[in-house]
């Protein structure tokens, strides 16, 4: 535990206007796990937030976090609209049940081996693309699970049954 909070600590004396956000422990553990030195992983922390994901999806707004998830709202009730239509029914927010998954880069919900195959190719797309100033939006995993669990989830008829078997694990 001694590792993740200075790294978290120096990352937020390194960016203050970041500071700490919930999720970046999490992606910090998971660097912990496949970096030699804590210094490596504070550089790569710097990297993901700083440099590879958008300007402000990790500060204190969290506007490019709400973004990505207004887009995946989007594209459920366009893709999948029957279960849009059933989280309506039980006044669920797709946004409560998924917003942990990206603030965490996935790192909350995904077993470590999937989770790195996962930032490869979401954190080099994301750094090749950044230069461009295009957008995109990590969450073709999160609309897999969805509409692998769509028939589970459109036979609850409480909201409190909803959120327990939201798909928040892989």
């Amino acid at each position: 535990m001694g590792k993740l909070s200075e790294i978290l600590k120096a990352y937020s004396l390194h960016n203050p206007a970041v500071g700490y956000c919930q999720g970046m422990n999490l992606i910090t553990g998971s660097l912990l796990l496949i970096c030699v030195t804590s210094e490596d992983v504070f550089w790569l922390l710097c990297a993901i937030v700083d440099k590879i994901m958008p300007s402000g999806y990790f500060d204190r707004g969290l506007r490019s976090s709400r973004a990505d998830q207004a887009v995946l709202r989007s594209y459920v009730s366009e893709v999948l609209p029957k279960l849009d239509t059933k989280l309506e029914e039980l006044g669920v927010e797709l946004e409560a049940c998924t917003f942990q998954w990206f603030l965490s880069l996935y790192s909350a919900v995904v077993s470590a081996e999937p989770l790195f195959r996962i930032w490869d190719v979401v954190l080099s797309l994301q750094s090749s693309e950044s230069s461009h100033r295009k957008r995109l939006v990590p969450w073709p995993r999160p609309c897999r699970q969805l509409r692998l669990r769509q028939r589970q989830l459109k036979g609850i008829d409480k909201r409190s049954g909803m959120m327990g078997r939201a798909p928040h694990s892989y």
